[in-house]
């Protein structure tokens, strides 16, 4: 029995002599099978950073075969946020589960939120894989798959993360405006993608006040952009508005505050010259409106004479307005400066009007007469205020002869009359005499013309009708009977 036991031994050491001189042949002899059994990741590592090639493969499986322990590792990867068509990192570390570092040169997939491996990358030294993925998918919360297909030292092992697409933020941009009450204005809306800088089309714009009242609302154009005429009813001043774009399915809510610098409108005043007698009452006139010509009503127009004010009036439904004046000034021109203050909405605004006030009329009366040839005989001449026949007294009257050479003046006594004696020449024929008021700076002038019938049958014609009055501007004068 002791014969056959140690015969056992020496076969059996035998055997192990040839497996030990097996196992160290080829370009792996270092590869100790205490080495692999142990554990260590080091050693392990450092193998397979050297197994390239298929005859090194075929080695190691032949003689590691069921000796090497594999290990455990995990893959981490953070959360990706972005919005459609951001280009982001996708970055995954393998991990060993037994030290906690990064596992180099490792081929790690990366698949989309569908499954389909968008995507490989291998890991660096760090044991980091990086992959640049393109956001195709609208907003919303995606998942993404990482694996990795493990190799002869490490187990397979796969994670899954977040991918948050949100809503694209958009720039919305409208310029400041100036303007003048009641201007109609283009408010111009722009809006671009924040990201790419591309206009957006099709997108609902919605203009308000600053208070929340609603103005209007469009589409924006292929350009990007909405526009609207707004007719401007704000008050003169700084004014606030908005433009908002609403929350959709692809863009993010946006409001952009823009100002509305509103000053007064301008007005139209229009005026008529005016001419009239003095004494009388004449309407001075004016018309209010915008400049668009539309009338200006209940707004206060006031009017002045050098300085003076001499009434005011309100404008009616059409934006007229008149007022009466009695015409208590002497003879001449006058400018008349018509005013309007203005009001919350409206400028100031002045014009001037050409008043040309004509000096009292007069009339002179004249009595017929007979007259001897020689004879001394008195004329009389009466003067009067013409609207109301009142005499005019302390003016002076001119009177001239036949051949209208002057003979006298005279000035009227406080019944209007002025007289002067003639001496009547000797020929036996009439005489024709007359009277002549000049004018001064109350009264226009007048003429009157009597005759004078010598002999004894003489016809006297009655000449009380004659009168001179005024016509026109420019003080003709015109004997009318």
């Amino acid at each position: 029995m002791a014969k056959k036991f140690w015969i056992l031994m020496l076969v059996m050491c035998f055997i192990t002599l040839g497996a030990a001189n097996a196992f160290q042949t080829g370009p792996v002899t270092q590869f100790k099978i205490g080495t692999l059994e142990s554990g260590n990741h080091e050693n392990y590592q450092s193998a397979f950073d050297n197994y390239n090639e298929d005859s090194n493969k075929k080695a190691i499986d032949t003689n590691v075969n069921g000796s090497i322990k594999k290990f455990e590792s995990h893959i981490d990867m953070a959360p990706v946020v972005g919005t459609k068509g951001d280009v982001v990192q996708l970055n995954a570390s393998l991990i060993n589960n037994q030290n906690g570092k990064g596992i180099p040169k490792q081929a790690i997939s990366f698949c989309g939120p569908d499954g389909n491996i968008i995507g490989e990358a291998k890991t660096n030294n760090d044991g980091i894989a990086t992959y640049n993925y393109t956001i195709k998918q609208s907003p919303d919360k995606y998942s993404l798959r990482t694996f990795y297909n493990g190799s002869i030292l490490y187990y397979p092992t796969d994670a899954i993360t977040s991918l948050d697409v949100d809503r694209w933020n958009l720039t919305l941009h409208v310029d400041d405006i100036n303007c003048k009450y009641r201007d109609t204005v283009p408010v111009k809306v722009t809006i671009i993608n924040s990201t790419n800088k591309a206009p957006i089309v099709g997108k609902m714009v919605n203009l308000r006040e600053f208070d929340g009242t609603f103005i209007n609302q469009g589409i924006t154009n292929n350009n990007g952009q909405f526009i609207y005429n707004y007719t401007v009813s704000n008050l003169p001043g700084e004014n606030l508005l908005e433009a908002t774009v609403n929350k959709d399915p692809e863009y993010n809510y946006k409001v952009c505050y823009f100002k509305l610098n509103v000053n007064k409108s301008n007005s139209n005043l229009i005026t008529d010259n005016v001419a009239c007698t003095r004494g009388n009452v004449c309407r001075l006139k004016a018309n209010l409106s915008t400049e668009t010509n539309k009338p200006l009503s209940n707004e206060t127009i006031t009017f002045y004479n050098n300085g003076t004010k001499i009434g005011e009036n309100k404008t009616d439904s059409n934006g007229q307005v008149s007022y009466s004046y009695i015409c208590d000034v002497i003879g001449g021109n006058y400018p008349i400066t018509v005013q309007y203050t203005g009001n919350n909405y409206y400028s100031p605004i002045s014009s001037v009007l050409q008043l040309h006030v004509y000096n009292w009329k007069t009339v002179l009366i004249m009595s017929n007469m007979t007259a001897k040839p020689g004879e001394i005989v008195k004329i009389i001449a009466k003067l009067t205020k013409g609207i109301t026949g009142e005499p005019l007294a302390n003016k002076e009257v001119d009177f001239n002869d036949y051949n209208s050479d002057y003979i006298g003046s005279n000035i009227t006594n406080c019944n209007g009359e002025a007289q002067i004696e003639y001496q009547v020449p000797l020929q036996s024929k009439n005489y024709r005499v007359s009277a002549h008021f000049n004018a001064d700076k109350e009264y226009s002038c007048s003429d009157i013309a009597a005759y004078i019938l010598i002999n004894d049958n003489t016809s006297i014609y009655n000449l009380n009708t004659l009168k001179t009055e005024i016509f026109g501007d420019n003080n003709i004068l015109k004997t009318v009977a």
